[in-house]
């Protein structure tokens, strides 16, 4: 299990969008250029790529912009 890291990043299907999830389970799309979400200190290669079904599994919630 040590291999795996956790992430709250997810990008779900062919959509170019890349939600966090909240430690509610709750998800909002961080609606911010490639700029900004590297200055927010967040890392690509963190974002899981998941199927559109997975992504239903969470509560919507609003947008994160930055």
């Amino acid at each position: 299990m040590n291999r795996y890291k956790e992430s709250s990043l997810i990008r779900a299907g062919i959509l170019e969008k890349v939600y966090d999830i909240d430690s509610k389970g709750v998800y909002h799309w961080l609606q911010m250029s490639e700029r900004q979400f590297l200055a927010s200190n967040r890392i690509p290669e963190s974002i899981f790529d998941a199927m559109t079904k997975e992504l239903a599994i969470y509560k919507s919630g609003g947008n994160i912009i930055k």
